[in-house]
């Protein structure tokens, strides 16, 4: 018995949406049929994207929602700079080597130690550079005449000015 190789097809004009619960806040993605103008929901559920089409998986909607994840991601990456964009890229790449229901989870959570590193590096930015604006504010008040000089004492006369106390 010869084994016939099936092709994977693919959504011709993929129309995916991110959709957000607002009660459970859980995302899924609402992809559009081809053949039709029924949409199917790519979800996780237990760690894994599954789609309520019939079909098998992985299924031609959930290659479809993560082509457009694989797009976000590196849009993301772009912009927080650094080396993120080659991180995210390997990731990607061995994202899209595995079966996406079971590798998925290991990817995400690579790519979420990778943003918690680039958020700690702008976090001790940050406090570096507050360190050094408290220490400006100190120095200004030190070389400042503020509190310096007398003060004096003023009180409001019967023509609504302000004059010195006698």
């Amino acid at each position: 018995m010869a084994k016939t190789a099936t092709a994977k097809t693919q959504i011709s004009s993929a129309t995916v949406n991110r959709v957000t619960n607002k009660v459970t806040h859980e995302v899924s993605y609402l992809v559009k049929s081809d053949s039709s103008e029924q949409y199917y929901q790519v979800r996780w559920d237990n760690n894994q994207m599954m789609c309520n089409c019939a079909a098998t998986r992985p299924c031609k909607h959930m290659r479809a929602v993560n082509e457009v994840l694989a797009e976000r991601r590196a849009r993301l990456a772009e912009k927080i700079g650094g080396e993120m964009p080659a991180i995210i890229s390997e990731m990607q790449r061995e994202e899209d080597r595995v079966t996406m229901p079971n590798g998925t989870q290991r990817i995400a959570s690579q790519i979420n130690s990778a943003c918690l590193d680039s958020l700690d590096k702008i976090n001790e930015a940050y406090a570096e550079a507050d360190a050094k604006w408290q220490a400006k504010q100190e120095d200004w008040k030190e070389s400042s005449k503020f509190g310096t000089q007398s003060v004096q004492k003023t009180e409001v006369a019967p023509s609504g000015r302000l004059v010195p106390m006698r």
